[in-house]
C-alpha cells in the first residue's frame, strides 16, 4: 500500500527565514501482481475493466476475511 500527501508552501515573514509547508491532498494506492493468463476469468475481468475504464471493487485485507466488517 502506498500512502502520499501533497505539499503546499505556507511560508510567511513570521517564520523568521524558515520555509513552512503543510500537507494537502492525500493519495493512496494498492499494488498487486497477477499472472498474465487471458483464459482466466478473473484476469480477463480486471484487464477489461482497465481497458474500458470500468470500475471494480476489491476487499484488501490483512489476513483472512472471517467476519463482516473485519
Amino acid at each position: 500500500m502506498n500512502l502520499e500527501a501533497g505539499e503546499a508552501d505556507v511560508t510567511t515573514r513570521g517564520n523568521n527565514g524558515w520555509r513552512a509547508t503543510v500537507a494537502t491532498w492525500k493519495d493512496a494506492s494498492i499494488e498487486f501482481e497477477m499472472v498474465w493468463n487471458a483464459g482466466d476469468a478473473d484476469f480477463a475481468a480486471i484487464r477489461d475493466a482497465f481497458l474500458n475504464r470500468g470500475a471494480m471493487e476489491f476487499a484488501v485485507m490483512e489476513g483472512d476475511i472471517t467476519a463482516a466488517g473485519s
